[in-house]
């Protein structure tokens, strides 16, 4: 049996991501990914279990490479209210300078087979940093008392729409304002 090699490991995540980002995640298979990175397809298999493994890990690098945005956020002399502010704007962000990231991420989310959705993976465990955030805010009357998956989804969504479709990459952060104030008056807990 053939031994792991982080760089082919690496490679077939970027080969993945980008096929996902021109095709769309329902269109990746393991012998597409293999022919591209020049591999048989036997050795996909060396690193991932099956297609929805493969797909999961990409999800997981997406997610890893967004975590330095709000690393800044952890540990931080910001009161709840700023923090969860400061998420949506570091969001913003992340969307602007990684637009196929948040593509790809979208991609795998909205699959209706989407491996995300497999019990034996955990994606919301309570690693995660914005979820986590997310809960405070809806724990301390901050937020709107419904699902974190909701407010995650609404902040993302309405983030990754205007990014992908109006937004300038070197535009004005006052551009955003307007679209900051709709996500907040959105999840925020009326007075």
């Amino acid at each position: 049996m053939k031994k792991k090699n982080e760089e082919k490991y690496t490679q077939i995540i970027q080969v993945t991501s980008n096929l996902i980002a021109t095709q769309g995640a329902a269109l990746v298979s393991t012998t597409k990914v293999a022919k591209l990175v020049g591999i048989s397809q036997s050795n996909i298999y060396i690193y991932f279990k099956n297609k929805d493994d493969l797909l999961y890990h990409v999800y997981l690098s997406k997610l890893t490479g967004m975590q330095h945005f709000f690393m800044t956020l952890e540990n931080s002399s910001l009161t709840l209210t700023q923090q969860l502010k400061a998420y949506i704007m570091n969001l913003y962000q992340f969307a602007l300078q990684h637009p196929q990231d948040i593509e790809v991420i979208e991609q795998i989310k909205a699959m209706p087979n989407s491996p995300l959705h497999s019990s034996e993976l955990n994606v919301t465990d309570d690693t995660q940093l914005a979820r986590n955030l997310v809960v405070k805010g809806i724990d301390a009357g901050i937020l709107r008392p419904v699902s974190p998956e909701l407010h995650l989804t609404i902040v993302f969504n309405v983030i990754r729409r205007y990014t992908t479709s109006i937004a300038k990459p070197n535009e004005d952060k006052s551009a955003f304002q307007p679209v900051f104030a709709m996500i907040w008056d959105a999840i925020a807990k009326p007075d």
